[in-house]
């Protein structure tokens, strides 16, 4: 195994670039999606999840994303990945 990263960004399916982050006051209900709880918008790094998925030869992928599944899952590429958990 090599050395562990930190990534910060948001998962996306397709591309980068950058989105705007809705920071709510209880940060787990932040969201890219405006949910009336906002305090302030960040603008942060989408990163391409099939790039990073492959790059990291990734087998097991966890998401608790708050709807975004819906997204992020019909364009992921799922080749190399054992297990998925989602809550």
């Amino acid at each position: 195994l090599g050395e562990p990263r930190l990534l910060c960004g948001l998962a996306a399916a397709g591309g980068a670039g950058s989105v705007d982050f809705r920071i709510a006051e209880q940060f787990w209900s932040s969201s890219t999606y405006e949910r009336g709880a906002t305090v302030r918008v960040d603008r942060v790094e989408q990163l391409d999840t099939n790039l990073l998925l492959q790059q990291e030869n990734a087998t097991v992928l966890i998401c608790d994303i708050e709807g975004g599944e819906k997204e992020l899952f019909p364009g992921l590429s799922l080749s190399g990945i054992r297990l998925i958990v989602v809550e």
